[in-house]
């Protein structure tokens, strides 16, 4: 078992923040970029001085957040949480982006936080 200093529902809570503070982040930014953008509007893109992520919030939140996650979770190395967060899409894409165990048959199950943690304490 690895060096976690995180219990399962601690693990489970902070990452459901970091999802639902970056998905909400993500609305936000779409909907403010589609107010600010309309052609109605007399300028462009290149004209605002700041983007709608700096607007909205410190771009870097969601980063540090997960560095701190992976830190207290001994992730450094084998870089699990990153993976199910931008490759996976927070498991979405489990079904079509496949992992295996080291034998390359036994397919190894990344679809929610408790499979994350599942492998990370393993």
């Amino acid at each position: 078992m690895k060096n976690v200093k995180l219990d399962k529902e601690t693990f489970i809570e902070l990452m459901t923040y970091v999802k639902t503070w970056s998905k909400f982040s993500e609305n936000r930014a779409e909907k403010f970029a589609d107010a600010i953008y309309t052609p109605t509007m007399f300028c462009t893109k290149s004209d605002l001085k700041y983007s709608f992520e700096e607007i909205l919030c410190d771009p870097e939140m969601l980063d540090i957040l997960l560095k701190i996650i992976i830190r207290a979770m001994d992730d450094t190395e084998t870089d699990w949480i990153n993976y199910y967060v931008y490759e996976l899409e927070w498991g979405e894409k489990n079904d079509t982006l496949k992992v295996f165990k080291e034998d390359g048959k036994t397919e190894i199950k990344l679809t929610s936080l408790e499979d994350l943690y599942k492998i990370l304490t393993e």
